[in-house]
Formats: C-alpha cells, structure tokens, sequence
C-alpha cells in the first residue's frame, strides 16, 4: 500500500504513517524505497518535527500546548519518543523537495502487510459496518421515506478554438499585453469562453489526454486557473476577468502591460490593509499606476527580497479601483511575504488581527462597482 501526499507538512506526512504503523503495530512495516527510483533525488523521512500553532507559535511536544489549543493541536500530531521512533523507521519514507529537480513537493511512503491477521481484523470491521438494523433503512416497504440521491451535474470542459483566440482572447492579449508565444489553444473553460466563469490553463500533454477520452472518463476538475469573472457582468468587458493569483506563477512571464513594481514601504502597507488608496503609496508607483491606463481591472504586483545573496519574488494580483488598489492576497500569504520582509510575529499577528476587522467592517461597495 502507498501513501502519498503533494505537502511537506509532517503532520500529514510523518505524523500520519506514525500513527498508522503504531495503531497496526507488527502487521505492517515501511519498505525501504531509497534505491527503487535510479536517478530520483530523495530526502529520507523526518524523525522530529515541530507543530505550529495558528499565532505561529512553535510547539515541540504536546506538553507545551497551551489548553485552549489542545484541541486543535493534538498528541499524535507530535513526533513520536525516540525508543519507539527506532522501530517505526520513519527514514525509510521518502520526500521529493521541488529545487532539486524542477518539480512539486512529494512525500512517498510504501506499507507491507505483514501478518495475515490484518485482513481478518480489517473484513470483521468491514462487515460491522455493513450491518444496518432494519431501524435504520432509509426507505419503508412502499418506498415512502426515499430520498433520492441528487448529483450535481458538471459541465465538460471546453477548449479554446481558433476563433476564441482570435477573437475574445484577442481583447484580453491587447489589455494585459500577453506575449504571442503564450499557448492559448491550452486554455479551457467549462461553458462559452467569452462568458465563462473561470478560464483555466493545461499541459500540452494533460490537453491530448482530454481530448482523446472526453466521451469515455468524466473530468471533474483540472488545470489551474488564471482568470476569474467578476461582478461586471458585461460579457464584451475584458475588465469583468480578473487574474487568479493560483495562476500567477504562468501568466508573469508573458504578461507584460498592468505591472507595478513595488517599493518595500508601499508592499507593507498593500498587505497591511484590504484597500489601499494610491496617495498613500509611493511616487514611485503612483507614476506607474498613471502609466497604466485608467480601465478598472488587475495589476501584476512585484517586488525582490534579497536575503543570503538570493533574489526572492513576491508576485501577487491587486486590483486597479479608481483611486485605490486591493490585493488579492490570502491571509497565510501575506503572513509568508511580511515575514520574509522580518517583521517580526508579534507584529505580523496585530497586522493580520486589524486587517480581519478592517475587511469585516468595509463597506462593501468598493471600487470594483
């Protein structure tokens, strides 16, 4: 049996396979894949780890637990002693680190049944379960407590075809100022392309699979998405698209009108409030936001962290109101960015705490309408 995750989070990882090889103590044990994979760099499994707390407080042991966290935080989340760790041999699990060959972050671990036992144990719950006292039917002789199952129905997804490329996505190149070189023709939507609610970019590769089995496998989700609809609900508005900050990372290199590059005082303050008014960022960037045309719609924010001679990007999407500029910055974003920036956690915590009152007591007609 596999167990494989795409986190490097030891709570799901670690900690999982811990506790699965403790509950099924000598029926199962972890088989050593290091040499399995010729050519594929690993890191072994962790045998220590930490648990971080919502205020990004660091816990080494349950003990150290404040009560009011001790149900969130819970023992099996924390490594296990060290005499039962050398039985566990957690090292055998392995971790893909993405820097190492250009890839996602994987955590891989192979279980081997060990004692027949098992199946009995596992075939006694399964029959447990299937057991249902007659109380317990969801329908009577004529049927009169059935509920039928509802599904929701998704829509096939659709590719762009020459015309949408020439046509509507022809407006959206001209406004963000996409290079040429960018593959249209893997872009998708799940209905029209110029009335889609999402537009979602795929692999040369993924696109052939979906294109060859269409009508034999159901798709239900794929792809990244790279632009959202919002309430402008114009159709024939290039503005009613907003960028998706999931798809920031592909559209950056070829999108190049819209772009501010930040200073680090006007960054804090972006992540510091939900909307920021352009006067109180720097003349820098208000003599690129006057560059820019006055069309509502998203900018490409940017600004470099150099720390220990690397040059670290900060790319996230803001968008461009009349007088004022809102990120779309998740919270845990925004605390990652302010860190690299070090600000210290106390701060970053009384940022954050403000920034939640401000978006709750925000009127909600902003410049987006």
């Amino acid at each position: 049996m596999v167990y494989s995750t795409c986190s490097m989070n030891p709570i799901e990882n670690e900690a999982v396979v811990s506790q699965l090889l403790q509950t099924f103590q000598g029926q199962i044990s972890l088989v050593n894949i290091s040499d399995k994979l010729p050519g594929l760099r690993t890191i072994p499994g962790l045998k220590s780890w930490c648990v971080i707390g919502k205020n990004q407080d660091i816990y080494n042991s349950f003990e150290e637990v404040p009560k009011n966290m001790q149900s969130l935080a819970r023992p099996n989340m924390f490594a296990p002693s060290n005499d039962i760790l050398e039985q566990l041999h957690l090292e055998r699990c392995i971790r893909l680190l993405p820097h190492h060959q250009d890839t996602g972050a994987f955590f891989v671990a192979l279980f081997r049944k060990i004692d027949k036992t098992l199946d009995s144990s596992l075939s006694t719950q399964e029959e447990t379960s299937q057991k249902r006292p007659a109380e317990e039917n969801v329908f009577n002789e004529d049927g009169a407590n059935f509920k039928r199952a509802r599904y929701h129905r998704e829509n096939p997804f659709i590719f762009f075809e020459e015309k949408d490329i020439k046509g509507f996505w022809q407006e959206i190149s001209e406004f963000f100022g996409v290079d040429p070189s960018f593959p249209a023709d893997q872009l998708m939507t799940r209905i029209a392309s110029d009335s889609g609610r999402n537009i979602y970019f795929v692999s040369d590769s993924l696109k052939e699979i979906v294109t060859l089995n269409q009508d034999r496998i159901k798709f239900i989700n794929m792809g990244v998405r790279l632009l959202v609809r919002t309430d402008l609900r114009n159709d024939k508005d290039k503005r009613s698209l907003r960028l998706s900050q999931e798809g920031i990372a592909i559209i950056n290199k070829y999108f190049s009108k819209r772009r501010i590059q930040l200073e680090q005082q006007d960054l804090l303050i972006l992540l510091s409030h939900a909307h920021t008014q352009f006067a109180n960022l720097s003349q820098s960037v208000q003599n690129q936001i006057q560059n820019i045309s006055s069309d509502l719609g998203s900018v490409i924010c940017l600004f470099n962290i150099k720390q220990h001679d690397l040059d670290i990007p900060i790319i996230f999407v803001s968008w461009r109101g009349r007088s004022s500029f809102r990120p779309f910055v998740s919270h845990s974003s925004r605390k990652f960015y302010l860190s690299l920036c070090n600000i210290d956690q106390m701060t970053i915590n009384d940022i954050i705490n403000k920034l939640t009152i401000e978006e709750k007591t925000s009127n909600q007609k902003n410049d987006v309408s």
